[in-house]
């Protein structure tokens, strides 16, 4: 491991590389509102992921294997993502909000809404943005037997999305 003068009196951690081995992510007991989507996606789209006590921790790469998340959102919607694989990055630097990539793949996500669940397989995503606009190179699921394929542009994902996508559906007629 290296470490530097300069980031330590900055008072800044830098990760240059954090592997994530069968992480289990949740969000509290459900008895209180989690965290709303929006917010969750702030914070993965922003270079500097955590602030706190004139501290600064910044991640450059992140890679899941075998991952699990649970969370309830401010809304009473429920999800849970099983099976979780990727790569994400952040780029340094200090000259202005550069975008952040991700491309990802799940076994299973699944999202209940009151009394309907849906469930989504072999899920995945390659995207490469900002908390202004990211951009979906390429994104699959399937649902019920279809395959569902998705790019475009997402606009102002972490305040008031607006979606500019072209979406694909292949499903049997039988």
């Amino acid at each position: 491991a290296r470490w530097s003068w300069t980031s330590l009196l900055r008072r800044q951690l830098v990760f240059r590389h954090i592997k994530l081995l069968r992480p289990r992510l949740a969000s509290a007991d459900g008895a209180a509102p989690g965290l709303p989507v929006q917010d969750g996606l702030s914070l993965l789209l922003r270079p500097q992921l955590v602030e706190g006590r004139g501290w600064v921790l910044r991640v450059r790469r992140a890679s899941v294997r075998d991952g699990q998340a649970a969370w309830t959102a401010s809304d009473g919607v429920q999800g849970r993502v099983e099976g979780l694989e990727g790569e994400f990055a952040w780029p340094g630097g200090t000259e202005g909000e550069r975008p952040a990539t991700a491309h990802v793949r799940a076994a299973h996500l699944t999202i209940t809404r009151r009394d309907r669940t849906h469930r989504l397989d072999r899920v995945s995503l390659q995207a490469t943005g900002t908390v202004e606009a990211v951009s979906i190179s390429a994104a699959e699921f399937h649902l019920a037997g279809a395959r569902v394929t998705a790019h475009g542009r997402i606009t102002s994902p972490a305040r008031d999305p607006r979606m500019d996508l072209e979406m694909g559906v292949q499903a049997p007629l039988t």
